[in-house]
C-alpha cells in the first residue's frame, strides 16, 4: 500500500517487480506529473513553510537548516515525475485498488484513466475528501482497503461491463 509519492513508487514496484506483490493499494497516486491539479508549490520564507518547517525539523537529522533544500527538490520532483504511460500501467499484472479524494491532487480524469489503463483494478473515489482522504475518513477507507486485501478474485458482478463474467453468484 502506497500514499502519494508512496503510491507511484508501488505502481512502479507493480510493474517492474511484480513477483514481490500479490495486491497493491494506491492512495492518491499518480503515475505523470502531468495528472497533477494545477497548484501553487509552497516556498521558502511563507508561513506554510515556516509551520512545515518546524514539523521537519522535529523528526529529520539534518535539522531545519536542510528544509529548504528538501522543498526545492521535492517541488522539482513534483513539476518533473514521474513519467509512467497507460502502456506502462496495463503492464502491471496484480490486482490494484486505486483510491482517491473527490478533491485529490490527482485530477479525477487522471485517477480514472489509471483504473482503466490497469489490467486488474478496482476504484473507490471518497466523496468530501482530499489528498488527506486516509485521515479525514479513516474508518472509510479500512473498510474499503480491508474488502479489497480479503475479497475473493476474479471480483465477480451481476452486471459486468469491464470485467469478464465469472459464473453465478452463490444461492442464485
Amino acid at each position: 500500500m502506497g500514499h502519494s509519492d508512496g503510491g507511484n513508487v508501488a505502481l512502479l514496484v507493480g510493474q517492474r517487480r511484480p513477483d514481490l506483490i500479490k495486491r497493491m493499494v494506491v492512495v492518491g497516486a499518480n503515475y505523470h506529473y502531468d495528472g497533477l491539479v494545477d497548484f501553487a508549490l509552497m516556498s521558502p520564507g511563507t508561513p506554510d513553510f515556516d509551520q512545515w518547517a518546524l514539523k521537519y525539523a522535529r523528526l529529520a537529522p539534518e535539522g531545519i537548516d536542510h528544509a529548504a533544500e528538501v522543498l526545492r527538490k521535492t517541488n522539482e520532483m513534483l513539476r518533473s515525475g514521474p513519467t509512467m504511460t497507460e502502456r506502462d500501467l496495463n503492464e502491471i499484472r496484480v490486482p490494484v485498488l486505486v483510491m482517491a479524494g473527490d478533491d485529490d491532487v490527482s485530477t479525477l480524469t487522471h485517477t480514472v484513466t489509471m483504473f482503466e489503463a490497469l489490467s486488474d483494478a478496482q476504484l473507490a473515489i471518497i466523496p468530501g475528501s482530499s489528498h488527506a482522504v486516509l485521515k479525514e475518513h479513516t474508518k472509510d477507507c479500512v473498510r474499503i482497503i480491508s474488502r479489497f486485501l480479503t475479497q475473493r478474485l476474479p471480483v465477480r458482478t451481476m452486471s459486468p461491463l469491464r470485467r469478464p463474467p465469472v459464473g453465478e453468484f452463490p444461492g442464485d
